[in-house]
């Protein structure tokens, strides 16, 4: 699956609240704005909290940033794979959403 580099993203809502508990594989987030709650994986929840946090990024930023925090990731193979299904399905649950770069 190609990137979208021109493509950034941001957080739907940037008051989202996250509540992972140690030894977990998921974490939760609320947003306030739509008072859903989602159940993420890990991924999801760095994705989510790196878009929450700051300036909107382009999937290739968010790739390198999850790259970093996980030297041994493959970025030609499934690692990114996986951090692109994570921005699709943030997507479709309504958390983020795309911005003009």
């Amino acid at each position: 699956m190609p990137t979208r580099p021109s493509w950034c993203w941001r957080a739907a809502d940037p008051d989202i609240v996250f509540r992972h508990w140690a030894g977990e594989q998921e974490s939760v987030a609320y947003s306030p704005r739509s008072a859903d709650v989602h159940l993420l994986t890990l991924s999801a929840h760095r994705l989510l909290a790196m878009l929450s946090a700051g300036q909107p990024l382009t999937e290739t930023e968010l790739i390198r940033r999850l790259a970093d925090e996980a030297p041994s990731a493959d970025l030609a193979g499934a690692f990114e794979a996986a951090v692109l299904e994570a921005i699709d399905a943030l997507d479709r649950s309504g958390m983020i959403e795309p911005v003009l770069p």
